[in-house]
């Protein structure tokens, strides 16, 4: 049997490999991602009006919403327009660092550029729009039905909103790093999920890691009694709410980039994972090895 034939029926194996090498990237290049550093800085605004946002607006009832819907429309706009710029460009960002300016087949483009940056803000924009539509139907819907509907309801939800958001990150990483126009690049993304199921795979590990950091924020920041406490410590969650849509952005660029795939034999794989150590002695060092 071919090594193509066993990683495609190995999904599981693939998604722990490029899960592996996310976590190996991140820790090489940690000086770029760390608290007070550029990217950082720049994915706070949108992790800080995320997080404020799943836990103040979104948990009341959506008779308000419905109610006050301009006004609505108009937070949202408001808390989010500078936020998704300010996400994009940390992207952008990191995958200039995943990127080096050697490789051909990846056309750099200058960070400061409305051009380059306009299909990513294109694509960005419209996930978050997508997600937030889903979002208030299935409140609207949940109101009105029973108990049992709803779980059904709630399993459809998240099956849509993982496959919007898996098509447009890995949408995104093409867009960039192939300079590709964003309804290109959605439809190159749409191909590439219905090949490779290590997305959904990867998307499941992702969704799991944003729940976790919401619930902790829910938890020890809306319920905090002192309000210093509270600002302290929903720096730090956000924080690590960025340190997800970096881990979770590493890992669209190795999925589009093909890595996670079986070597040709055990001695390849010996000197891949040789190769990985001496690159993690060397902090410098910024270029991935597929």
């Amino acid at each position: 049997m071919s090594s193509a034939t066993k990683s495609k029926k190995n999904p599981m194996e693939r998604a722990n490999r490029i899960m592996r090498r996310s976590i190996f990237t991140f820790l090489k290049n940690i000086q770029h991602f760390t608290f007070c550093t550029r990217i950082i800085l720049l994915l706070l605004p949108f992790s800080v009006s995320s997080l404020i946002m799943q836990a103040l607006f979104f948990r009341r009832s959506l008779g308000p919403l419905f109610h006050h819907l301009p006004s609505s429309v108009c937070l949202l706009s408001s808390c989010f327009a500078a936020s998704v710029f300010f996400l994009v460009k940390a992207k952008s960002s990191i995958l200039q660092i995943l990127n080096p300016p050697e490789e051909k087949a990846f056309l750099p483009c200058s960070s400061g550029s409305w051009v380059h940056h306009k299909p990513l803000l294109q694509i960005q924009s419209s996930s978050l729009l997508l997600l937030c539509l889903f979002s208030v139907w299935y409140g609207s819907m949940r109101s009105l039905l029973q108990f049992h509907v709803t779980i059904l309801l709630g399993t459809i939800h998240y099956m849509i909103c993982t496959n919007v958001t898996v098509v447009f990150n890995l949408a995104f990483v093409m867009s960039k790093t192939q300079n590709l126009p964003a309804c290109a690049a959605i439809q190159e993304a749409i191909f590439m999920k219905i090949r490779d199921p290590t997305t959904m795979l990867l998307a499941l590990a992702s969704s799991t890691g944003y729940a976790a950091i919401e619930a902790l924020f829910r938890y020890r920041v809306v319920r905090a009694p002192s309000v210093a406490g509270r600002s302290i410590e929903g720096l730090l969650i956000a924080y690590l709410y960025s340190v997800i849509i970096v881990l979770d952005t590493i890992a669209c660029f190795l999925v589009v980039s093909g890595c996670g795939r079986e070597p040709k034999s055990s001695s390849a794989s010996n000197e891949i994972e040789t190769e990985d150590v001496e690159n993690l002695s060397s902090p410098a060092e910024v270029r991935i090895n597929l």
